[in-house]
């Protein structure tokens, strides 16, 4: 009886833990200060513009090319060039 108390109460000091280890939604909004195109890949085809004062949800920088991966306000998901500034986090 004893050991198992004790390995309930482990069991419950583990599972209380990890609720802290679930991954959170690490995304940023940000706003471009001038016409954006998204690409589907760093240098691949244009899938969509986001205007001028549009919202683009940053996922990550990738700092090759300084390309920023996320996606736009109900868009799909793909890459924008801020090598220049354009994105305003």
């Amino acid at each position: 009886m004893r050991s198992a108390t004790i390995a309930l109460t482990l069991a419950t000091a583990v599972a209380a833990t990890l609720v802290g280890v679930t991954p959170a939604n690490a995304q940023i909004l940000c706003h471009v200060n001038k016409d954006t195109w998204v690409y589907s890949a760093p240098g691949g085809s244009a899938r969509y513009l986001i205007p001028t004062g549009g919202g683009f949800y940053l996922d990550y920088y990738w700092n090759a090319g300084g390309w920023a991966a996320g996606h736009g306000v109900g868009q799909v998901d793909g890459f924008l060039q801020n090598n220049d500034g354009r994105l305003n986090c």
